[in-house]
């Protein structure tokens, strides 16, 4: 049974995305059939998302951990920062990547910034940091406020405990089925509104099981899109999850086999 019910997801969203007809048997199938198909590309889009999350808190836990092993006591008082070492001071190590990393910490004013030797770096300064990273370099003023000293006990307040890390991963389930779930409802609405100015009669309910199956062809197809390695900024990829989602949906309910007529 288990592999039966793969299988037919699988064949669901080929369908979904080949055959415009199929949205007319998916809106005449049981409500709770089209939520576990929702259910399901949630769940997969959520333990992507799970691990990504997972990864990026325990890399920041060990960069935290670095710090707290590696660099000297910085005070910053009244937004203005100083070491008790030697300057300018140069911390280095090498990525999993090969790539040189640098701290560098220069209250004096002396060093400019980054050097070319470094691909990413943080320079810490007087009044605040110069961060170079993914071929782009930003400054960032302190407060003039700001009173800290970033010592051991410090860094230690950042490390993210494990069990955080676990609700954060466990939680990201019902958080993205619950955000599908409205996305589809807002679509839906959108595509009965286009509908009816076509002069077709359509329910919400037919409309919405509907919408269920084009937002997991769309989640599927940016999971696909990533997969090929294709790397586009945040918005774009929300644009164009939106616009997969609305373009089937909408040919779907103004299709002659888009059906789903009734409340």
């Amino acid at each position: 049974m288990p592999n039966r019910r793969t299988g037919r997801f699988f064949t669901d969203i080929w369908r979904s995305a080949s055959d415009m007809r199929f949205y007319g048997e998916a809106a005449a199938r049981p409500f709770g059939a089209a939520l576990r198909h929702l259910a399901k590309v949630a769940l997969l889009l959520g333990a992507v998302l799970a691990a990504v999350i997972v990864v990026g808190l325990m890399s920041f836990n060990h960069a935290v951990a670095w710090c707290m092993d590696n660099l000297p006591v910085i005070t910053v008082k009244n937004g203005e920062a100083s070491a008790d070492v030697p300057q300018p001071k140069v911390i280095e190590f090498t990525t999993s990547s090969k790539e040189k990393f640098a701290v560098v910490i220069d209250t004096t004013g002396a060093t400019p910034g980054i050097g070319p030797a470094y691909a990413n770096g943080v320079l810490v300064k007087r009044r605040g940091l110069t961060v170079k990273g993914g071929g782009r370099v930003f400054s960032i003023a302190y407060d003039s406020r700001a009173s800290v000293t970033a010592d051991r006990a410090y860094f230690k307040r950042l490390l993210v405990r494990p069990a955080w890390i676990a609700l954060a991963a466990a939680g990201i389930f019902p958080v993205t089925l619950a955000a599908l779930f409205l996305q589809s409802a807002a679509a839906a609405v959108l595509a009965l509104l286009v509908s009816r100015l076509r002069g077709a009669a359509r329910g919400f309910r037919p409309t919405l099981q509907m919408s269920f199956y084009a937002a997991a062809l769309a989640v599927c197809f940016l999971l696909a899109v990533l997969l090929a390695g294709v790397r586009l900024h945040p918005v774009f990829l929300l644009a164009l999850y939106a616009f997969v989602h609305a373009a089937f949906l909408i040919g779907a309910v103004l299709s002659a086999g888009g059906g789903g007529h009734g409340a």
